[in-house]
């Protein structure tokens, strides 16, 4: 069985029974980052009132190994990835005339919402 394969069963197990891997079994074997991914994953699932009984969180940190497990990856820091869903909103609500409007909600100057708008920034 290749590692796609075990992949997908172990998920599919997991699925179908979520007790197969419980707290203590994280706790036990994972490694420190795969810990903290799965509990941020269980904390905004919570606060997003999601029912994580199923092991949601834990399937999420599993299927995140398949991606990028054993690979160095570079996240860039959550402020970067803010910026550029900002400069989506500001594209998304500019109607061609509301420079003004858009740098005020934004708390920024309209020559830098102009450099966005029209992709110079």
């Amino acid at each position: 069985m290749n590692r796609n394969e075990k992949m997908r069963l172990a998920i599919q197990a997991l699925k179908e029974n979520p007790d197969l891997l419980n707290l203590e079994d994280v706790e036990a074997s994972w490694p420190e980052l795969l810990k903290e991914i799965q509990t941020l994953i269980a904390d905004v699932l919570k606060k997003d009132s999601v029912d994580d009984s199923n092991g949601l969180s834990s399937r999420l940190a599993l299927e995140l190994t398949s991606c990028v497990g054993g690979m160095y990856v570079y996240l860039p820091q959550g402020y970067s990835v803010c910026d550029r869903i900002i400069r989506q909103l500001m594209k998304k609500e500019f109607n061609g005339r509301n420079y003004f409007e858009i740098s005020r909600k934004y708390k920024t100057s309209e020559q830098i919402v102009r450099g966005i708008i029209h992709d110079r920034r």
